[in-house]
């Protein structure tokens, strides 16, 4: 935002007028407006950048009413007060204008309220009065009315808010003063929703939705009611409800934050009970001289950061991720940039005075707020702010920038500036100033005081000059470089130069006709400029003639509005001037100086949003400060007209500029106390802690040595149980193997005997099978003859159905075509009764029309006689407007003079008050100092007598302090002594670190046999796995009855389970494995720790680790024997269960010796069976199953070489797990045998059959 002359660069303040006025366009950016502007303000870089409030040419704007940003924080909406309210929607990223609403049938002024629906596709605005028009935009193209409607109520009720639903565009809350509404959206116009609500109609203030279609609305009361889906809810119990209005509510992750009267945030959460919605989390207050009210609030997108905006004019930021973990008063709220001028006890913001100095970089500002602030312009910050008892109404900075001038309401105050504090130094009794002014140099100041000036030493503060001439308030002062001049501007139209050191006027112009508002000269006094009311700038220039110096008229500019508050450039090239216009925006004009004199175009740069009410330029001629009635402070850059007005500043740093500060010599001695009482703090809290780390250290060394020589004991204790469990061990584990070699023995022969026993139960298993596949047969012929009659039955049954409803149709069908005739008659009268109606209803029509022909030329006579009244009237009119004009003239001349007459009264009574507030105060201050006094008195006697005491305590402190020193020097002693005993100390742990090394490197040892008999066992169960699935799916052949299926299945199965390779590297590997834990056990011995630097704490740790190696190895040992005792009695078991299985299949043997036998003789030993062994046994195929005795011993060698010297906690484990898996592969081979042993019994029964001569075999 710039022009030719100008360029913007910082604004300080808030438009707290402004509806919904507080955004976030994204994390660390914010929107607001400020003066006529929207700023866009970067917290990180303090930098700004301008929206201006403007709509066509450039100030048809008469301020901002409401803002808003788009959900996804691309576009700003600024509603701009014009003839009719007028919406500009800009791109939040180039801030260019994209759109404008401007609804043509709206009747007010103002748009309060903008909001976005969720897609960013529709935008509802809200008129004010006295229409209150809601209007739905559809801005996602081009932008286009979609529905509209006017919510006016006969009882003028105010309409606060409308909002969009989150979840649905097409519903719409509105709230305002009694008015609580819903609409829905429906064929291009907005449909009332019905509202279930039994509650008297309230002030309904604000309003926010809320996730899953809930909305929270605040009553004037402060009750926070809930309506969800068009149903009123519930009150929530914890609402404010004290009276104080809600400001403003914003729903957030968790629930939704309120701000109300009082400075007080509340912070909502979600809950799952069922009669309460929400709940209240925390209650946070703005600390405050002042009570506020919080008027909007809004949330970051990360929702870290919260900020408030309150009516004093002030943006506060509020941490919401530290909510939930500091308590209520540790949160402090803090200031978005500075505390702004707000608003004072009348209502108003305005800044008063402004003024800046050489030596800083500084301008102070006044204001009816009653605070003086100085500010850092290039550090674009707030120094110092001072507030008062009375209200400022000018001011004037030293050119150190060490003092300053405050004229205030009971009178004129000369201040000091300090680093943190605005000190009065010297009381003048002028009341009102309306214009103060330090000279060039500073040794001189000059005051306003009515239609006098006074010119006063700065350092003595003594009159040196009174200067009369005025008739009016004097308006300007500005001095003349050397300070010998002063030249000043009243209302009167008088512009007069002073002689500083006689007090007299050297040149006057005089414009009776004219008031002047303001005036500037060049230093040189060579061009004077005044600002009259007649909307005219005038410059004049100094000319010599006759030996006397006289101010001519050179040129004269007229001006499109009322200018106030001017300024010069430092170059003198150009003027700028401020408008004036109440309830206008504040203008900055910008007028060019030429050879000729004043160009009359101007550049024009709205910035405020009030009247320009005091205006000043840097020394340097740099920067333009102006400040206005709406509290706000702007700061632009000047661009001279060739170039110059740079006095050796440096724009970046200010090189040049001072940095001393004033400090009262009272303060710095109390400052150097304070330090110095610290200090000796500092000194005795060292002493004292030193001391008590040396106790510590005495306490610490002697609970090492304690537990040093505990743990010690406990490790070698510790060592000889182990090494008593290992001796247990390997006897457990070599009594263990002999158990177990005898155990297979003791298997491999019952389960030889349980081979028989299943050759006769698959025989039997096969005749049953034979017998069921008969049964089968029989039931399938059944069922077939059961599904025929049935479908028969069916059949029937459908034929009957058919029958009966083909009967129901044809009683259906006489029934329509009775009730087709009874139509048709209904429709001949229905004609006839229609043509009867329009023959009346024509009839009528004829009458009314002429009827109203009628009075229609009844009303156009009418007419024309009242135009020619109307021409009269409109004469009689103009010459009763200039009489009224005269007269308004005359009572404004009156009321002048009333006011200034009023005014000096009033001034009157203010002195009288104050000589009588002086009087009571020194009265009080007299009674004060007589009680000090006697006070005082008092404790200088009780100071005498604590000062007899205190030398009697250090005379005694001083005889105890001898014998305190002796027993310093024994524990300097003592301490040496124990420095010896804990060097001893290094040294054994040493010793112990090397001893929990080889302890560990053993551990890791048995942890990798550990791991290697974890893979051997994975691989054995794999393995048995394998052929358990094999096996199984064999079995399933067995009832098939496919014998050639089962035969080829069982070769597989031989193949490849039954190789000789596969036991061989069964063996090897447990060999192998048992082998490999002795070696790695070994391979434990050798290798030793190292101690660290912190020996306690590597040797505790050591012990804790030595302590859970020994419980473990425990638990294994304890383990190892309930798994031996658990096999010893399952193995207890199925010994008895196969020795009752064993002498069954005896039983069931000798039966088949029988039966085959007498087949033999019956058949004379044919039907394809083989010879048999001795004792009566077939030999099945020739096969006869080996005990894998061999393998047995395999099994105990491998196990006996695996177990090495070096024994290990899983080399037990281990063994029993190898020799668990040699078993189950001779358990395989046997199972081979028996299977081919049973295939070749079944072929020899199939010949049998198929022959017709098998025998019946009895299960």
């Amino acid at each position: 935002m710039a022009t030719e002359n100008l360029k913007f660069s910082h604004i300080f303040g808030l438009t707290g007028a402004v509806r919904n006025n507080l955004h976030f366009c994204e994390e660390g950016v914010v929107v607001y407006p400020c003066g006529s502007n929207t700023v866009i303000y970067r917290s990180d870089t303090r930098e700004m950048e301008l929206i201006p409030a403007s709509f066509g040419t450039p100030f048809t704007a008469e301020a901002i009413s409401c803002l808003s940003v788009s959900p996804n924080k691309r576009f700003i909406a600024v509603a701009e007060k014009s003839d009719r309210g007028v919406v500009s929607i800009y791109d939040s990223s180039t801030l260019r204008r994209r759109k404008v609403l401007n609804y043509a049938e709206l009747e007010s002024k103002e748009i309060i309220h903008i909001c976005f629906s969720q897609d960013n596709k529709l935008c509802l605005t809200q008129g004010g009065a006295p229409d209150y028009s809601l209007v739905l935009w559809n801005v996602e193209k081009a932008v286009k009315v979609v529905a509209s409607v006017k919510l006016a109520a006969p009882n003028n009720a105010a309409i606060y808010k409308a909002d969009f639903c989150p979840a649905d565009p097409f519903v719409i809350c509105v709230t305002g003063q009694g008015v609580l509404r819903f609409f829905r959206i429906l064929e291009n116009s907005f449909r009332p929703a019905t509202l279930s609500i039994k509650r008297e109609p309230q002030d309904y203030v604000c309003q926010c939705w809320l996730p899953e279609d809930r909305v929270v609305v605040a009553t004037e009361n402060g009750e926070l009611m809930i309506i969800e889906n068009f149903e009123f809810k519930c009150v929530l119990s914890s609402s404010p409800s004290d009276g104080k209005r809600v400001g403003s509510i914003i729903a957030y992750s968790k629930g939704f934050i309120v701000g109300s009267a009082g400075g007080t945030l509340r912070i909502y959460e979600r809950t799952d009970e069922t009669r309460e919605f929400y709940k209240l989390s925390k209650t946070f207050t703005i600390k405050t001289n002042l009570e506020c009210t919080i008027t909007n609030l809004a949330v970051s997108p990360s929702e870290d950061t919260l900020l408030c905006s309150t009516d004093d004019n002030q943006v506060y930021t509020f941490s919401l991720s530290n909510t939930d973990i500091l308590k209520e008063d540790s949160m402090n709220f803090e200031l978005l940039m500075a505390p702004f001028h707000g608003p004072g006890k009348s209502g108003s913001s305005q800044i008063t005075g402004i003024d800046t100095c050489i030596w800083k970089p500084l301008v102070v500002t006044c204001g009816l707020d009653r605070t003086v602030r100085v500010w850092n312009y290039l550090e674009k910050s707030l120094e110092l702010m001072k507030e008062f008892q009375e209200e400022a109404h000018s001011i004037a900075l030293h050119p150190s920038g060490l003092y300053v001038i405050v004229g205030f309401t009971d009178r004129l105050r000369l201040c000091s500036i300090l680093m943190g504090d605005i000190r009065c130094v010297k009381e003048l009794s002028i009341k009102s100033c309306k214009e103060c002014r330090f000279s060039n140099g500073g040794q001189h100041f000059a005051v306003v005081n009515s239609t006098t000036v006074q010119v006063y030493g700065t350092y003595t503060c003594e009159l040196v000059a009174t200067l009369r001439g005025h008739n009016g308030k004097v308006r300007s002062l500005y001095w003349r470089a050397g300070d010998r001049e002063l030249a000043t501007v009243g209302m009167d139209g008088s512009m007069f130069v002073w002689g500083v050191s006689l007090g007299t006027k050297e040149k006057e112009e005089i414009q009776p006709r004219c008031s002047f508002a303001s005036g500037r000269g060049t230093a040189d006094f060579a061009r004077g400029y005044v600002v009259g009311t007649d909307l005219t700038i005038k410059e004049y220039e100094m000319q010599v003639g006759n030996g006397k110096t006289d101010m001519v008229l050179r040129s004269e500019v007229v001006v499109d509005a009322p200018l106030g508050e001017s300024c010069l450039s430092g170059s003198g090239k150009i003027l700028f001037a401020g408008t004036s216009t109440a309830k206008k925006p504040g203008v900055i004009k910008a007028f060019k100086i030429k050879q000729q004199g004043l160009e009359k175009g101007a550049d024009k740069l709205p910035i405020h949003a009030g009247p320009v009410t005091c205006m000043r330029t840097s020394f340097d001629g740099q920067y333009l400060f102006t400040g206005s009635e709406d509290g706000s402070l702007a700061i632009f850059h000047i661009k001279d007209v060739e170039g110059k007005g740079a006095k050796g500043r440096d724009r970046e740093t200010g090189g040049d500029f001072a940095e001393e500060i004033l400090v009262y010599k009272s303060d710095l001695e109390e400052k150097q106390a304070q330090i110095s009482a610290l200090h000796h703090k500092v000194e005795e809290l060292s002493m004292n802690n030193d001391y008590q780390l040396r106790l510590k250290d005495m306490q610490y060394q002697e609970k090492s040595k304690e537990v040093t020589n505990k743990f010690t004991a406990e490790l070698e204790a510790d060592a000889a149980r182990y090494t008593q469990l290992m001796e247990e061990k390997k006897e457990m584990e070599s009594e263990y193997e002999e158990k177990m070699s005898s155990l297979e023995r003791k298997h491999t022969d019952e389960f030889r005997e349980l081979e028989d026993g299943y050759n006769g139960k698959i025989n039997v298993e096969i005749q049953r099978y034979e017998t069921l596949v008969s049964e089968r047969e029989e039931q399938n012929r059944k069922w077939d003859e059961e599904n025929q009659a049935l479908v028969d039955s069916h059949t029937e049954f459908l034929q009957n159905l058919t029958d009966d409803y083909d009967r129901k149709v044809e009683s259906e069908q006489t029934q329509q075509a009775s009730l087709s005739d009874d139509k048709d008659k209904m429709e001949v009268k229905f004609e006839s009764v229609k043509e009867l109606i329009e023959e009346d209803s024509e009839l009528e029509v004829q009458e009314l029309k002429g009827k109203y022909e009628g009075k229609l030329s009844a009303e156009r006579k009418a007419t024309l006689r009242l135009q020619g009244e109307n021409g009269f009237m409109r004469k009689k009119y103009e010459s009763m407007f200039k009489e009224v004009n005269d007269q308004k003239e005359e009572i404004s001349s009156l009321l002048d003079k009333e006011k200034e007459l009023y005014e000096s009264i009033k001034g009157l009574e203010k002195d009288i008050q104050g000589h009588k507030k002086e009087i009571r105060e020194r009265e009080e201050t007299i009674v004060d100092k007589e009680k000090r006094i006697y006070d005082l008195k008092k404790k200088n006697q009780e100071l005498e007598k604590f000062k007899f005491v205190l030398d009697y305590k250090i005379k005694e402190l001083k005889r105890q302090i001898e014998p305190r020193e002796n027993e310093i020097s024994d524990m300097r002693t003592m301490i040496e002594e124990m420095d010896l005993e804990l060097e001893q100390y290094h040294k054994s742990n040493s010793a112990l670190d090397l001893m929990i090394g080889e302890l560990r490197l053993k551990m890791d040892g048995m942890n990798r046999e550990i791991a290697a008999q974890k893979k051997v066992i994975e691989t054995g169960d794999e393995f048995i796995g394998r052929f358990r699935v094999d096996l199984e799916e064999c079995a399933k052949r067995i009832g098939s009855g496919s014998g050639k299926a089962l035969k080829d299945e069982v070769a597989r199965i031989y193949k490849v389970y039954a190789r000789d390779d596969v036991a061989k590297g069964a063996e090897g590997r447990g060999a192998g494995g048992n082998g490999g834990g002795g070696k790695k056990g070994k391979k434990g011995k050798g290798k030793g720790g190292e101690g660290g630097e912190a020996v306690q704490t590597q040797y505790n740790r050591q012990r804790e680790h030595l302590e859970r190696s020994v419980e473990s190895l425990k638990r294994k040992m304890a383990k190892d024997v309930e798994l031996h005792n658990s096999d010893n009695g399952r193995l207890t078991r199925e010994n008895v269960a196969l020795t009752r299985e064993m002498n069954e299949l005896r039983r069931e043997k000798k039966d088949l010796e029988l039966q085959e036998s007498n087949m033999e003789a019956q058949y004379g030993g044919g039907g394809g069976l083989a010879g048999g062994e001795p004792g009566g046994r077939p030999a099945l195929g020739g096969l006869t199953p080996q005990p894998p005795s061999a393998v047995g011993r395999r099994s105990k060698q491998g196990s006996r070489v695996g177990g090495g010297s070096q024994a290990s906690s899983s080399a037990k484990a281990g063994g029993r797990n190898v020799v668990a898996m040699l078993q189950v592969e001779e358990e395989v081979r046997e199972q081979e045998n028996i299977i081919r042993q049973l295939q070749e019994r079944v072929e020899s029964l199939k010949g049998m059959r198929g022959s017709g001569m098998g025998p019946e075999v009895v299960g």
